[in-house]
C-alpha cells in the first residue's frame, strides 16, 4: 500500500532533549512506527515513562499521528491534510468505506462531516483544532471498525 499524504499542523518527534541518546530514539521511534491500536499507544507510553519520565506533548503526537497512518492504511487513505479547522481525508477510488461506517460516522459527527462519492472520494471533518489528533482518530477508528474487506490496502 502506498504511502499516506500526511498534513496535520502539530509538532510530532521525539525531542533530543527527551531521549538524548540516538541508538535509543531511533528504537523507540522504530516502536512508535509499529502502533496498531490504543493497547499500542499505551503499551509505549507507559514504556516511555519508565524509561524516560514524562513523555512531552509532541511524542505523544507522533504516536498518535503513528495510529492515524497505520488506520489510513486499512482504509486506503491517499491523504489528510488539515486546514484551519476542516480536515480532509481523501481515498483511493478502491478503499475500505462502507456504508456503516459512514452512517455511524455520521450519526456521531452529524453536520461535522461532509462526504463525497464518486471516484475521488473523500470525506471532510470539522475538528476543534487543539483535539485533531484525538478527533482524527476517534472517526478513523469508527471508519475501520466497519471497514470493507478486500480493499487494495
Amino acid at each position: 500500500a502506498e504511502e499516506t499524504a500526511f498534513s496535520l499542523a502539530i509538532p510530532a518527534v521525539i525531542p533530543k532533549r527527551y531521549i538524548e541518546n540516538e541508538v535509543l530514539r531511533l528504537q523507540m521511534y522504530k516502536k512508535i512506527a509499529a502502533i496498531r491500536s490504543r493497547d499500542d499507544e499505551d503499551d509505549v507510553i507507559d514504556e516511555l515513562i519508565d524509561r524516560f519520565g514524562d513523555v512531552p506533548q509532541e511524542t505523544i503526537n507522533l504516536i498518535k499521528i503513528s495510529h492515524i497512518r497505520y488506520l489510513a492504511s486499512l482504509l486506503a487513505i491517499t491523504e489528510i491534510h488539515q486546514h484551519e479547522n476542516k480536515i480532509l481525508f481523501k481515498f483511493a477510488e478502491k478503499n475500505g468505506l462502507s456504508g456503516f461506517g459512514l452512517m455511524n460516522a455520521t450519526e456521531k459527527y452529524g453536520a461535522k462531516l461532509f462526504i463525497h462519492g464518486g471516484k475521488e472520494p473523500f470525506v471532510r471533518l470539522t475538528v476543534n483544532p487543539r483535539k485533531n489528533t484525538e478527533e482524527t482518530l476517534q472517526f478513523l477508528e469508527i471508519l475501520a471498525e466497519n471497514r470493507k474487506t478486500g480493499a487494495a490496502v
